[in-house]
């Protein structure tokens, strides 16, 4: 057994193989099970609607125009309809989980050439595995993890080709990347951009280089790209709410919208909840506050180059209150880096901190294996989880083998946690997110939305007036009959299905109901009917109510 741990302590390629073999289970098991949650429906009913509008180029939802984000991200979601024939919930997250590993994979390949091969798969290890990425957002299909890859991949344009003083290709790279960010999230690609370059150039003393002919080409290459996109829009709407929307989008988070209360005390907890969120790799900047390390850091010009790129760019987010951690996915690669390094540099001279961070390390190992043997104990209500017990039986013989390694290894603890905490997310696949769905009210909405969608099913039908429909709710009910329920203002046509609230009923003549079932927004009961009178858009907007 000392030899096995011996060579395993010296040749760690089998544990990193096996922290990459359970990164496929780990991060796709039910992946498709929860149905679509939190922006998901947002950018699912955009796609959807794409298609059975076949019109690419304007956003739209219940057959409104939608402003909030450009499309690039539901072109992709709208292309993998179409090329799989497929709408479920699992293809919705794709583009979220596969830009997740090509991003851990680029952080390993970059910082590998820059600093070492220990610190580039700490970094992605911590990146992987950290709380917010590992048991929420790499389970959802949002923009951010795609747009912030893209954005980390600007950082290292510059630095790159900046390194080797190759302008144009600096400049054409950063501006496409930005181009495509743009259309993928609008103003903060740009904001990104432009922080980045003032930054690294002033950092580099040659603030001359902004005003070259090869930046100017650069920002041509983004308008082109920008304008093309604008020009064929305005052939079907025009560019006033869209532009002011995507304005509103990126300025409604900031100190001036939320008040300097409010501000403050987010200025002050900022630091503590994103070390939090990043938990427990994130305790590990204690290390970057031994004695010597920051001038190790500015006596590297990479490291250097990334802490500026990291100070200036957080900034925004630190001064604004409404900010998610998603917003920080293509900064906290940064701070993982310079925790891995500091840890690297300095475990062996601080014998007594690694000591302390190794305990920790045993103990949550420890905690995670115990509690797995617990679950037959834990009230599953109405889940059905198959195997139950040979589940349990493999995932604790898993973890008691994975903290046996955390416990005995002395060099290559840091990989066998980061198994731990995959067998842990294995684990959350098979026993929470069933017990979760099948006590969700998103499976109860769900549900509802595909009987109604079933009832509508080769009938004309709309959504009246200010009726509340969520958009998981819509996407359901419009993938179900395939085709766009479009919100009107008026009854006009009596022989059409209208979803309406109870307040319509009310106001206008109606025959008996055909099927109820309840939106998210604060609970709405909606109605599938038939109306037997007409009604103008002042009678659906309401203002007959002050007659």
């Amino acid at each position: 057994m000392k030899a096995i741990l011996n060579y395993f302590d010296e040749n760690p390629t089998w544990l990193y193989v096996t922290f990459v073999i359970l990164l496929l289970p780990a991060l796709f098991i039910h992946l498709g099970l929860m149905p679509l949650l939190a922006d998901e429906p947002t950018r699912a009913v955009v796609a959807l609607e794409m298609i059975l509008s076949e019109n690419y180029w304007i956003s739209t939802i219940a057959g409104e125009y939608y402003y909030n984000k450009p499309p690039l991200y539901n072109w992709l979601l709208a292309t993998l309809f179409n090329v799989t024939g497929n709408f479920s919930e699992f293809l919705i997250r794709l583009p979220a989980v596969i830009p997740l590993l090509l991003f851990a994979w680029s952080l390993f390949l970059v910082i590998k050439k820059q600093l070492s091969t220990r610190v580039a798969l700490f970094t992605a290890i911590f990146f992987l595995t950290n709380a917010r990425l590992l048991l929420y957002d790499s389970m959802l299909g949002h923009i951010d993890i795609l747009f912030s890859w893209l954005t980390w991949l600007g950082f290292m344009a510059i630095y790159h080709y900046g390194a080797k003083e190759k302008w144009l290709k600096l400049f054409v790279l950063t501006y496409l990347i930005t181009a495509i960010g743009f259309l993928s999230k609008g103003l903060p690609s740009l904001a990104f951009q432009a922080i980045s370059l003032l930054t690294y150039f002033i950092y580099r003393g040659k603030f001359w280089r902004l005003f070259a002919i090869q930046h100017f080409i650069g920002i041509l290459i983004f308008v082109i790209i920008i304008l093309i996109y604008f020009i064929k829009y305005l052939e079907f709407n025009t560019l006033d709410n869209y532009l002011e929307t995507l304005w509103d989008q990126s300025s409604q988070r900031t100190a001036a919208e939320t008040g300097w209360k409010r501000t403050i005390l987010h200025i002050l907890l900022f630091p503590f909840e994103h070390i939090a969120h990043l938990f427990p790799w994130s305790l590990l900047v204690v290390f970057c506050f031994i004695k010597g390390f920051w001038k190790k850091v500015f006596a590297n010009e990479f490291l250097a180059f990334c802490f500026w790129i990291f100070v200036t760019n957080i900034l925004i987010y630190w001064l604004s209150p409404e900010t998610r951690p998603r917003y920080l996915f293509m900064l906290y690669p940064i701070f993982f880096m310079f925790i891995a390094y500091g840890y690297e540099e300095f475990k062996s001279s601080q014998e007594k901190l690694s000591k302390i961070f190794d305990w920790f390390l045993i103990g949550i190992s420890c905690l995670i294996t115990l509690s797995v043997f617990g679950l037959p104990f834990y009230d599953f209500k109405n889940a059905i989880i198959p195997y139950f017990y040979l589940k349990i039986f493999g995932l604790g013989v898993a973890l008691f083998l994975a903290t046996f390694l955390v416990y005995q290894l002395k060099n290559q603890k840091i990989i066998a946690f980061g198994i731990i905490l995959l067998l842990l997310r294995i684990g959350f696949n098979w026993f929470v997110l069933p017990d979760r769905y099948y006590n969700s009210s998103e499976k109860i909405r769900k549900e509802e939305a595909i009987d109604a969608g079933n009832i509508l099913k080769d009938k004309t039908a709309y959504q009246l007036g200010w009726t509340p429909i969520n958009h998981n709710s819509l996407y359901y009910l419009q993938l179900e009959r395939m085709q766009m329920i479009k919100r009107v203002w008026s009854v006009e046509d009596t022989s059409a299905i209208y979803i309406s609230t109870n307040f319509y009923l009310d106001e206008i003549n109606h025959q008996p109901i055909i099927f109820k079932f309840k939106t998210d927004y604060e609970q709405t009961e909606l109605n599938l009917v038939k109306f037997n009178q007409l009604a103008n858009e002042k009678i659906i907007r309401g203002d007959n109510r002050s007659e």
